[in-house]
C-alpha cells in the first residue's frame, strides 16, 4: 500500500517547511506490553517498524516519517473504560514511574515538535511518551 501512496506524497503531499512529513501512532508496548490492551499491543510494533522502513525509502524525496508511542493516556475512551474497571487504573499508575496517566495535551506537544521545522532532520524515529513505563 505504501508504494501506492508514495507517488502522491512525492508530487505534493502535505508540505511543512518545504518538506513533507508523515507521522504514525504506535505504542510503547514494543518494549513492554501494555496491560489489558491486547488490540493496541498487537498493532503497534508493525507501525513503528513501518515508519522506519518508509523513512529510509522516502527520505530521498524529502519526506520525513516518524511515529509516536504514547503510554497510558487519559482520553475519553480510556476514562470510560477505567470507570468500569478502576483496578486497571491502579495497575497502570503503579506501572508508570511518573505515577499517573498522560493527559492528551502531553502527547500533542511532541507530535507538534515532530511536524515542525525544529525536527527537520528527524526521520525514522519512534518517540516514546510514556512517563517512564518502558524504563523499568
Amino acid at each position: 500500500m505504501a508504494s501506492l501512496i508514495e507517488p502522491h506524497l512525492v508530487s505534493g503531499g502535505e508540505r511543512r517547511h518545504g518538506k513533507t512529513h508523515r507521522r504514525a501512532v504506535s505504542s510503547p508496548n514494543r518494549f513492554s506490553p501494555l496491560r489489558y490492551c491486547t488490540i493496541i499491543n498487537e498493532g503497534s510494533l508493525p507501525v513503528a517498524h513501518l515508519s522506519k522502513s518508509l523513512a529510509t525509502e522516502w527520505a530521498v524525496h524529502g519526506i520525513r516519517v516518524n511515529s509516536i508511542s504514547p503510554g497510558y493516556t487519559a482520553t475519553g475512551l480510556v476514562n470510560e473504560a477505567l470507570d468500569r474497571r478502576p483496578e486497571w487504573k491502579e495497575l497502570w499508575v503503579r506501572d508508570t514511574p511518573m505515577g499517573r496517566l498522560a493527559e492528551p495535551r502531553e502527547i500533542a506537544g511532541p507530535v507538534v515538535f515532530l511536524a515542525s521545522a525544529a525536527a527537520s532532520f528527524v526521520t525514522g524515529h519512534d518517540l516514546v511518551i510514556d512517563g517512564g513505563f518502558t524504563s523499568w
